[in-house]
């Protein structure tokens, strides 16, 4: 294997030459190539996380190329924003170089985590011919539902935090390959002098902005084979089955217990991933003539809760063997259908709720950003009481979700709510509630009668045990996801059918269930962990939830650490620390909230300079200042700030 590093490859754009490193296989003959085009930087964190990939793509005769986007590392060019047509592009003219090269056959593979599975799936969307297959690896399709404003509602901590935080941290940071060379050191600071942070280009385009639907992704158009990755508690598993959904092209789907992370690398329940993704490019890049045919069982899918265990299914959904449907009471129950009591249907069928904007903290950070280690749900029974909740008896069997759950709510006229958060969760016999699944819909604020919302929550394949309960907890608030609502309002809605207007809608909650069999079960390979454990030279993940009960504020706090090797060979180092804070205060009336992320990204350049990056993002109300500063050698070298403000605009 060799390994070619400073690659040139033409941008879409006129000047625009993206950086690349090339690892072609022993084998001196043009081969199939895998392509990975990302915004974390070869020279960095991204070229660190793929590396063993690369390795073992290369080692089994793929040719392998990792581009920077361009505005990245030593990529020429400006930075975009999130998710810029103007990537997809670049993407097109990435694919046409690679398969004009004299160590590619013309079959080119793309593939890639989070940003680069967006590349992706954009780029197979436009149909170029060189590309024969793709792995999106826990992507997005809709940049402002998806990830910057989730379910069309303000985002909070996750989008700002994490990959805000990302974002100007990577881009503030100079090239940290190749000799010291003061005409790139000025190309560099000219870029640097003008970039704009993807904080700054969200705060410009709120939810419901049109700029937001000229950055989607059109999976129905994507004709390739498609091999989609998806993690149960990953913030980007929904728009991951919809890719699955559309795309018209034999396609695989792997789901597991993950956060956002490879599949190979998490703490719970990893697969040996490497395998799997060559076995796909093996299929797809090899010689044309002997394609494989389509999986009889696509699907390898891990059923959470009290199975745990890892089933093939032939399609998603599965086949629903049952469907339970519950209503809710206005005594806090959720009773089947046929055991409703002519009591039950006489009572009044409306209950009131006072919304809490602290409520959501305790359901994990997985649905708040892509988080790497920490972040899986904690026992919300605190949340539950503060929010609207209704609860089943216990089972009389085990259940298993598997598919996308319904809650159909019957809004009152008197509502004042503008949307609810709606999770089921999975209630133990010690009263610990888990989160299964959860959805955000819109409601009609003051609605001249009563209406019907429809919450289609999350895919999910969960079983609960017998004993268990199902709780449906409701309320206006998911903090720190979303960021709260500005006023207090009260959720209203209608309950078990009202004998004096049973044409009425009422709330109801129905749930797709599976019966998987012994037949259904498999067992999957594991990644080699059998050498001696690496202690880790950084402090450990810390996450914490804690709330004033005399101001009845409620703090978020997260702190990690990466780094490592970034530069083999040369053995310089990177550490990335980064602290994420977040806080909401309810009053009588309004609401306050403030979010802060900072972080310091330090690194030594193979030329031997110590840069640093020290940045901040502190968000309150309707204003945000965004900073950054560079060190090199431990001297000033660059400063950049944004204060941007909804009444003054950008400065």
């Amino acid at each position: 294997m060799a390994l070619r590093r400073g690659l040139e490859v033409p941008g879409s754009e006129p000047g625009v030459l993206l950086a690349a490193d090339l690892h072609l296989p022993e084998a001196g003959r043009p081969t199939a190539a895998v392509v990975t085009l990302h915004n974390a930087r070869r020279d960095a964190l991204g070229g660190m996380s793929v590396r063993r990939y690369s390795r073992y793509f290369a080692e089994r005769g793929y040719a392998v190329v990792l581009v920077d986007c361009r505005g990245t590392g030593d990529s020429s060019g400006a930075s975009l924003p999130t998710a810029d047509r103007r990537e997809v592009l670049d993407g097109l003219a990435v694919v046409d170089w690679v398969a004009r090269q004299p160590w590619c056959n013309g079959r080119v593979g793309m593939w890639g985590l989070s940003a680069g599975a967006v590349t992706a799936l954009a780029t197979a969307a436009e149909g170029p011919e060189p590309l024969k297959a793709i792995i999106p690896v826990m992507g997005f399709i809709d940049p402002e539902r998806d990830l910057v404003h989730p379910a069309g509602h303000r985002g909070g901590l996750g989008f700002t935090a994490r990959s805000c935080l990302n974002e100007l941290v990577t881009n503030l940071m100079p090239p940290l390959l190749g000799a010291a060379d003061p005409d790139r050191d000025d190309r560099w600071r000219k870029r640097a002098e003008e970039y704009e942070p993807w904080f700054v280009d969200a705060w410009r385009n709120k939810p419901g902005s049109g700029t937001w639907r000229t950055r989607r992704v059109d999976p129905s158009r994507i004709s390739i084979p498609t091999f989609c990755v998806a993690g149960w508690r990953d913030v980007m598993c929904k728009p991951m089955f919809e890719v699955y959904d559309q795309v018209r092209a034999p396609k695989r789907l792997l789901v597991g217990p993950w956060l956002h992370n490879f599949p190979d690398a998490s703490p719970v329940e990893p697969v040996e991933f490497r395998v799997l993704a060559c076995q796909w490019w093996d299929r797809w890049l090899g010689d044309p003539a002997h394609v494989g045919a389509e999986d009889e069982r696509p699907v390898l899918a891990f059923v959470e809760g009290s199975r745990k265990a890892w089933v093939t299914v032939e399609r998603w959904p599965p086949r629903i063997d049952d469907l339970l449907c519950l209503n809710a009471t206005t005594d806090g129950r959720l009773v089947p259908d046929d055991e409703l009591t002519t009591d039950e249907v006489a009572l009044p069928g409306m209950i009131r709720h006072r919304t809490d904007p602290t409520v959501g903290a305790h359901s994990g950070l997985w649905s708040v950003a892509p988080i790497t280690r920490i972040g899986y749900p904690l026992d919300q029974h605190e949340d539950d009481t503060r929010s609207l909740t209704f609860t089943s008896r216990c089972l009389p069997r085990p259940v298993t979700l598997a598919g996308r759950a319904e809650v159909r709510l019957a809004v009152d006229s008197s509502n004042t709510a503008h949307r609810c958060v709606v999770k089921l969760t999975d209630v133990d016999p010690g009263n610990r509630s888990t989160v299964i699944s959860l959805a955000v819909v819109d409601l009609p604020a003051e609605p001249e009668g009563p209406a019907s919302v429809v919450a289609t929550l999350d895919p999910k394949c969960y079983q609960l045990a017998e004993g268990h309960r199902i709780r449906l907890t409701l309320s206006d608030s998911d903090f720190p996801r979303l960021w709260p609502s500005p006023v207090r309002s009260d959720l209203v809605l209608r309950v078990t059918p009202d004998a004096a207007a049973p044409q009425d809608p009422t709330t109801v909650v129905r749930v797709p269930v599976v019966r998987f069999d012994a037949a259904d079960e498999t067992t999957v390979s594991r990644p080699d962990r059998s050498g001696p454990a690496k202690r880790s030279p950084f402090p450990p993940d810390e996450w914490s939830i804690a709330r004033d009960h005399i101001r009845d504020t409620l703090t978020v706090l997260a702190r990690q650490t990466d780094g490592g090797t970034h530069l083999v060979g040369a053995e310089k180092s990177l550490r990335f620390d980064r602290y994420w804070w977040a806080e909401v205060t309810p009053g009588e009336a309004d609401v306050a909230a403030r979010i802060v992320a900072r972080g310091e990204f330090a690194a030594e350049a193979e030329a031997g300079d110590r840069y640093c990056v020290s940045a901040e993002i502190d968000v309150s109300g309707d204003r945000a200042e965004v900073t950054g500063a560079l060190t090199r050698n431990d001297r000033p070298y660059l400063t950049r700030q944004w204060v941007l403000d909804d009444d003054a605009g950008t400065s």
